[in-house]
């Protein structure tokens, strides 16, 4: 009787151990969640922190003490060494709130690297602005393909340099294709004005040194590709 009683308690406490680490188990997972879950739903806007590896970072700081280059023409490769094409800005502006400058209808063709950083009624996040840079081409060559999707927006915050992505541009040959988003043509000779759009952290209107880069490919060449100052922390006031 007694050993019966020892084997009875035995087996209790063991069935108690087992459901005590269960519970123990669902309590972290649940806080990990919780976690997670949090960090998910941050409306901290997120922006691309460039790697010091980046070779335009060095670009950037060089323009750090120049002035603003807008109407100015620069030449970069638009394909072979040979394939040249002169690029120039003409202006910068930025818009907070709502972006009037494009047509609600055209909301579907930005790309959007954030889910939550415009609206369909071209509504932005609070934490987000839209950056609108013009520019024109001018060159002695015709394109079926020019690609403006590695045109990076670069600034700098607190010592630490950022870049935007392209997320619309006003002359796509293609809008429905969402490969072809950065995608236009140019013809010999044209002189060509395109808008490029880039949604942002709202920090960058603080950035005293707002930067263009005018490449054409994403092959690390900083030769080939011209880099603009076309902001500072007085432009956007």
């Amino acid at each position: 009787m007694c050993n019966g009683i020892k084997i009875c308690l035995f087996f209790f406490i063991l069935a108690a151990l087992l459901f005590s680490g269960c519970a123990g188990n669902q309590t972290g997972e649940s806080g990990l969640s919780e976690i997670v879950a949090s960090e998910m739903s941050s409306d901290q806007p997120i922006a691309f922190k460039a790697d010091k590896s980046d070779e335009n970072i060095e670009m950037v700081k060089e323009n750090e003490q120049s002035n603003i280059e807008l109407n100015v023409y620069k030449t970069a490769c638009a394909g072979e060494d040979d394939d040249l094409i002169d690029v120039r800005v003409n202006s910068v502006e930025a818009e907070k709130g709502q972006i009037k400058s494009v047509e609600p209808e055209k909301y579907k063709y930005f790309a959007l690297l954030y889910n939550n950083s415009l609206n369909e009624d071209l509504s932005l996040d609070s934490d987000y602005v839209y950056i609108s840079v013009n520019i024109t081409l001018h060159g002695g060559k015709s394109f079926d393909r020019l690609y403006l999707s590695s045109f990076r927006l670069y600034y700098s915050l607190d010592g630490e340099e950022y870049f935007g992505e392209m997320a619309y541009q006003s002359a796509m040959d293609n809008p429905d294709n969402p490969h072809d988003v950065g995608v236009i043509s140019y013809t010999a000779e044209e002189e060509k004005n395109v808008t490029i759009g880039y949604i942002v952290p709202n920090q960058i209107l603080n950035s005293e040194n707002v930067c263009l880069l005018a490449a054409f490919a994403d092959d690390g060449n900083t030769e080939k590709s011209p880099m603009f100052k076309i902001a500072d922390g007085t432009t956007f006031e």
